[in-house]
């Protein structure tokens, strides 16, 4: 059969057809197909200009989109510090995916366990950990299994700490209204709060910046009874050298022996401001601290100092490594001139404070004003007044002028005793590297607060400290990593900008929408490549 083409006119126009004969069984005749072929002229030529423009192509519709900026950008930072690769070492790696899934929630979005599911579907930590359970039933399971593994948690801490590193340690006292932590017990604040309370001890290494070790304590134990126990630990783990910087609550007579007898175990301690040995310092230290000679500028103030040695000042003897005794002391007294007016006119403003409450407070007995007055901020100066009845009936405070004058001689000075051999300004440096840590120890203990409450069991709550404890690393980790302009911004205005780069799944995969300058800025801030808009998110 042979295939023809006919040209049919309508309204004017050419349009070319294809004709195809072929024979029908049913009807027992011929027959043709006819199929249009496009428009043309009168002779059969095909006019292209003429045919019609197919539609175009279905665009293809988003399933759905997630933010991906701040959960993207820490789980990056946790594999330069390597937490997944340590963590999937003692804990394996699907118990190691979903507690650093955990602590960077804690970090972004620090809710309760109920919510940790739905967060998750909404973010871009999908495509990092895969698949897995993060129902609220499964995520207390982890943590309880988390806390009653605690040679897990200890092999951890093992690989954080780092031979002749700085071990900075403090302790911090958190609170609960749960019935079940057996370590809840009543403490220095109960009588504050009338919650139990548990004390959480902290170590962190000053030459990396991050935690080391973290630990709870019974509420009942005092800061003065831990340092014995820490530095064995701390040695067990594998540190060969030891330098402790820790706060006034660690200052003992029993301490400090303990400390001087140590081999290899450095440590620097202010002295509490009503010791007869601080005493004794401040005035010891008068000329030097007057010396032009004893100055230095620190970031950007001025900072006279003392430093001497006294002659062992306690009644126990303290021996060396080699059975010698110990014959003296380093002391350094600090005299800071812009912290003393700053301790000064907040005195003064408290010193009023107290006498305007005292002003409206009706007189019903000695002891029933100080309860009634100094609570709070002002708990402490009552010994700085004498306390009466005015003529008006209201309490009435004089200030007893040799209690101040003695109070307000040491604004702006601190004792330290150390063994430590630096110099004055490097002494100071250390101290103040472990102010700037514990900023975010206190953050720490913030989120801790809120959380600890919802925790059923002391293994849950060993087990959500733990997973504190690897979101302050990647916190401490990030603000190290960060210029000043970049700190002056602060973490959570970093996450809450990253939050502008988002993802879309598409049929053939996730894909980066729009990257906003702001989000590009701070990935090469962190030297990070950030994905281009079009391509598929890392997974």
């Amino acid at each position: 059969m042979v295939t023809k083409t006919r040209v049919e006119r309508r309204g004017g126009q050419y349009y070319l057809y294809r004709l195809t004969p072929y024979w029908d069984p049913e009807k027992k005749q011929g027959r043709q197909k006819k199929e249009y072929i496009g428009p043309c002229d009168a002779e059969g030529n095909i006019i292209e200009a003429r045919r019609r423009t197919l539609p175009p192509a279905p665009v293809e519709r988003p399933y759905r989109s997630v933010i991906v900026g701040p959960y993207d950008l820490l789980f990056r930072l946790s594999e330069r510090i390597g937490l997944l690769e340590r963590l999937s070492e003692t804990f394996g790696k699907a118990d190691a995916i979903q507690i650093l899934s955990m602590a960077i929630l804690r970090i972004t979005d620090p809710d309760s366990l109920r919510t940790v599911k739905d967060t998750i579907d909404t973010t871009s930590l999908q495509l990092q950990i895969g698949e897995g359970s993060y129902s609220s039933q499964r995520l207390s399971e982890l943590l309880d299994a988390i806390g009653d593994n605690d040679s897990g948690r200890a092999l951890f801490y093992e690989s954080c700490i780092v031979d002749d590193d700085t071990a900075v340690f403090d302790t911090s006292v958190l609170q609960s209204s749960s019935k079940l932590m057996d370590m809840l017990e009543n403490g220095r604040k109960t009588h504050k709060t009338g919650l139990p309370q548990v004390n959480l001890g902290l170590v962190h290494s000053l030459r990396t910046g991050l935690p080391v070790m973290m630990k709870l304590f019974p509420g009942s134990i005092s800061d003065v009874s831990t340092v014995k126990g820490l530095v064995a630990t701390l040695r067990s783990m594998g540190s060969k050298h030891i330098s402790l910087v820790m706060d006034r609550g660690f200052y003992s007579e029993s301490n400090i022996v303990f400390l001087e007898s140590q081999d290899a175990c450095d440590y620097l301690v202010p002295l509490r401001g009503g010791t007869n040995l601080y005493k004794e310092c401040i005035t010891a230290a008068k000329d030097d601290l007057e010396n032009p000679v004893c100055m230095f500028s620190f970031h950007g103030r001025t900072e006279s100092y003392s430093d001497r040695r006294i002659e062992w000042p306690y009644e126990t003897p303290a021996l060396n490594a080699d059975g010698t005794q110990i014959r003296d002391l380093r002391v350094l007294v600090f005299l800071n001139t812009e912290r003393e007016k700053e301790e000064r006119d907040t005195f003064v403003s408290r010193m009023e404070e107290a006498e305007r409450l005292a002003s409206e407070t009706d007189w019903k007995g000695e002891s029933a004003a100080v309860s009634d007055i100094f609570r709070g901020r002002l708990e402490g100066m009552e010994a700085l007044f004498d306390i009466s009845s005015g003529e008006d009936g209201k309490v009435l405070l004089s200030r007893k002028r040799n209690a101040m004058t003695f109070a307000m001689r040491n604004f702006g000075k601190v004792v330290f005793l150390t063994n430590m051999e630096q110099s004055p300004r490097e002494i100071l440096e250390v101290y103040r590297s472990r102010d700037e840590d514990e900023k975010e120890f206190e953050s720490l203990k913030d989120d801790m607060e809120g959380g600890i409450q919802y925790v059923h069991g002391i293994n849950a709550a060993k087990g959500l400290l733990f997973v504190q404890f690897i979101g302050l690393s990647l916190r401490m980790y990030m603000r190290r990593s960060m210029d000043d302009a970049m700190r002056d911004l602060g973490i959570p205005m970093i996450l809450k900008r990253l939050r502008g780069l988002t993802a879309t799944e598409l049929r053939t995969g996730w894909m980066m929408n729009e990257v906003p300058k702001k989000c590009r800025d701070i990935y090469e801030h962190f030297g990070l490549d950030i994905p281009s808009e079009g391509t598929l998110v890392r997974g």
